[in-house]
């Protein structure tokens, strides 16, 4: 996903797919993340499980997409 279409997806659900850490599941979207190392920025995303209500993961923008 690319920062662009986090506004449209913010409180839908989302699929995160993560080969490192062998993840390809459902989530909701509940917030987008920026924060800067030196001198560059990158976005990071919220997800909340569907299961769970209290567990988050946050991860790279660029793992999910819009379901």
């Amino acid at each position: 996903m690319v920062i662009e279409e986090v506004k449209a997806a913010l409180n839908h659900r989302v699929r995160w797919n993560s080969p490192r850490c062998r993840i390809d599941a459902e989530y909701i979207l509940t917030a987008c993340i920026i924060r800067r190392t030196d001198s560059k920025f990158f976005y990071q995303a919220e997800l909340q499980d569907l299961k769970n209500q209290k567990s988050v993961c946050i991860v790279r923008l660029d793992e999910i997409e819009r379901v």
